[in-house]
């Protein structure tokens, strides 16, 4: 079994923010396998489960998400090793990947609060959103996506879904960043 998590915030304020593009990738790799969410109270999360994957959108704000994904393997007995968490990097380009095992937050609450309740050795499926060097971070990260955004990003959480997808369903996993190149039109 493996447990696919997706970061971000709820509340139709955050809808199509940057931060939110975890939860956009996870609802479409969940709609590509056919799996229907359910709000699920003891773990704070919404979860769709098919075919041995487990995907779950916590429900705790972002900086919290440790709690929830804590209750889900706890409960499905899964190690590190079979939990993926995908989420934005103002790291790294937009378009740019970055799958990885272990390692840092990279400044990332979520994945910070993550690391303290379970440690650092899951995987990581990270999506550049870059940044505003004239804007602060959490603003930024905030911030909804402008229309012509909005189409590049659509494009990046498409290809972004089917890149986790393949990965997920491999046995041999190696770390690997990934450039998205935009669609035709962006």
């Amino acid at each position: 079994m493996k447990i696919i998590i997706g970061l971000g915030n709820t509340g139709a304020q955050y809808k199509n923010s940057r931060h939110n593009i975890g939860f956009e990738v996870i609802d479409k790799i969940s709609a590509i396998k056919g799996a229907k969410f359910i709000v699920n109270k003891k773990f704070e999360a919404e979860i769709a489960k098919i075919n041995g994957f487990i995907f779950a959108k916590p429900l705790t704000l972002m900086n919290k998400s440790g709690q929830a994904v804590q209750e889900i393997k706890d409960y499905y007995k899964v190690s590190n090793s079979d939990i993926f968490v995908t989420s934005d990097d103002f790291n790294l380009e937009i378009g740019q990947v970055r799958f990885r095992r272990g390692g840092t937050s990279g400044g990332h609450k979520g994945l910070d609060s993550i690391i303290v309740h379970i440690g650092d050795d899951f995987y990581r499926f990270r999506i550049g959103i870059g940044k505003d060097e004239g804007m602060d971070e959490t603003d930024y990260v905030l911030k909804k996506f402008s229309s012509g955004e909005k189409k590049l990003f659509d494009h990046i959480i498409d290809e972004s879904a089917d890149i986790m997808l393949k990965l997920i369903t491999q046995d041999d996993f190696e770390n690997k960043t990934i450039n998205i190149n935009p669609p035709e039109a962006v």
